[in-house]
């Protein structure tokens, strides 16, 4: 197709977050979309970028073996035992799935949201283009129509390189795009299935993707080993069994009312009384005594681009895998030392979602973090990080930091709260435990970082995703255009 000048006379637009662009690019799409986003500097950029690299560009249909979204149903929860585990958009992005609820075996044509092993996870609703390879441990779970499925065909385009290439800004640039709805963001089959992707004409290129598929295979293999190894950690905590369901009601003594006077019932779950018999049988000591919990004052928050700020860890942080959409608080505000945390400080949620633990890793070392966040710096000597975070995570930690919540709106919890939580401190299994959790923690790092070096390999291939200055010329097709050439397209710069 005929390629267009587009020579704006005017300099760029004052609003940072404003571009123009010539008029045939609406004319000439078969959509005919008023959106902004789909017409975007980084997504004509991105395509640019693609078409001059000299590698064949297939679109995402023709190299793999189906790209789907199940209808939406009627789900039906049930208790772990009758059911299978349901993942929902959120759980995409999750190291180990929080909150799952199990979709009821029964469920008419179950199967239709199964998800397998090696299968490429896409969010197509809400935040769009967050993106996992499916592990091992997800094999035969079902899964929400907010997620899209991808089958890789492994003789055409291997399934590591591929998540990779969706990763990075080349693959996000064109997700993003062709999102649409009014309200709640939407992808569809058919715009991902339009998806341009470069394939390797020469050597080089060939053992580049090698090398790109190498590196997120052994993240999916990393990242099984260290849930795993958490989650025997995690269950070596308890050794009697807690009650896995609290009654919906009870009755109660006055006098188990406490100095506190408190008089929401979760407080007074016979499950917590359960839990403390058994810690006072193990001998247990208030957290203060081992470990130091504070969190920082609320503070205003001032945004910044990433070269001139200190990655900023929320709440809903702690439960990921690899942290997304991460912002940057600026380094000029003047009790930022005070945000920061630092590897092996474990990790609490405090507000909103309450409870939930993590160990800071290697990779978030130095990082700010949220007043939302608490955190606890255990006495190595007394009770070691991995132990303590271990116990925390258990059923004998969650149930004392649940039964102290409290908030009429918003749920909260405060240093005060965890301080006083019974940790037992057995000393053969003490250390034991501290291993495991750190290896797994360690592991997860190792994940992390093979998936951050196959995304970085495909980014660097094809140069910065950026888009366009306006201060020269330059010619380019509609983005429907580009993908209607069909396979093996190639642009003609002459």
């Amino acid at each position: 197709m005929a390629q267009r000048d587009f020579s704006p006379k005017q300099g760029p637009p004052a609003h940072k977050g404003s571009y123009v662009l010539p008029s045939h690019f609406l004319m000439e799409s078969d959509e005919l979309r008023l959106d902004a986003g789909r017409y975007s500097p980084e997504l004509i950029e991105a395509l640019r970028a693609l078409r001059e690299s000299g590698m064949r560009l297939e679109r995402l249909a023709d190299i793999t073996a189906g790209v789907s979204i199940p209808p939406r149903f009627k789900r039906m929860y049930v208790e772990p035992e009758y059911g299978v585990p349901f993942l929902q958009g959120s759980h995409v992005v999750h190291f180990q799935p929080a909150n799952l609820k199990y979709l009821s075996l029964s469920s008419d044509k179950l199967e239709r949201w199964i998800v397998r092993s090696g299968w490429l996870l896409v969010t197509c609703s809400g935040t769009i283009g967050r993106i996992s390879i499916c592990p091992p441990e997800w094999d035969g779970w079902a899964a929400s129509q907010h997620i899209l499925r991808i089958v890789p065909d492994d003789s055409k385009c291997s399934g590591g390189y591929l998540a990779a290439f969706l990763a990075s800004p080349f693959g996000q640039a064109q997700l993003t795009a062709n999102t649409y709805g009014a309200v709640v963001d939407e992808l569809t089959e058919e715009q991902v299935e339009s998806i341009l992707v470069p394939l390797p004409e020469t050597a080089h290129d060939r053992a580049l993707v090698r090398s790109v598929d190498a590196a997120m295979s052994a993240s999916v293999d990393e990242r099984s080993e260290a849930v795993a190894l958490v989650r025997r950690a995690v269950d070596a905590v308890t050794t009697s069994p807690i009650r896995a369901t609290h009654p919906t009601w009870f009755s109660l003594q006055s006098a188990h009312m406490g100095k506190e006077l408190r008089i929401d019932a979760g407080h007074y779950n016979p499950v917590l009384f359960e839990a403390l018999e058994q810690l006072q049988k193990m001998d247990a000591v208030p957290l203060r005594d081992v470990a130091r919990v504070f969190m920082p004052t609320r503070f205003k928050r001032i945004y910044v681009e990433a070269k001139h700020g200190l990655p900023f860890l929320q709440g809903s942080h702690v439960v990921q895998f690899r942290a997304t959409d991460v912002k940057y608080l600026s380094r000029e505000y003047e009790h930022i030392e005070k945000t920061r945390i630092a590897t092996g400080w474990i990790l609490v949620t405090r507000s909103g979602t309450v409870g939930r633990v993590t160990m800071c890793p290697r990779e978030w070392d130095g990082w700010s973090a949220s007043e939302h966040i608490i955190r606890v710096v255990s006495d190595e000597e007394a009770c070691p990080a991995g132990y303590l975070c271990s116990f925390l995570a258990s059923p004998l930690g969650q149930i004392q930091l649940l039964a102290n919540i409290h908030g009429a709106v918003v749920d909260e919890l405060t240093e005060d709260h965890i301080e006083r939580i019974l940790v037992p401190l057995p000393k053969r299994r003490l250390r034991i435990i501290d291993s495991t959790m750190r290896r797994g923690m360690y592991m997860k790092s190792q994940a992390v970082s093979s998936v951050e070096a196959g995304v970085a390999e495909v980014t660097e291939r094809f140069g910065p995703a950026t888009g366009p200055t306006y201060k020269t010329d330059y010619e380019s097709s509609a983005p429907e255009k580009v993908a209607d050439a069909g396979p093996g397209y190639r642009h003609d710069s002459r």
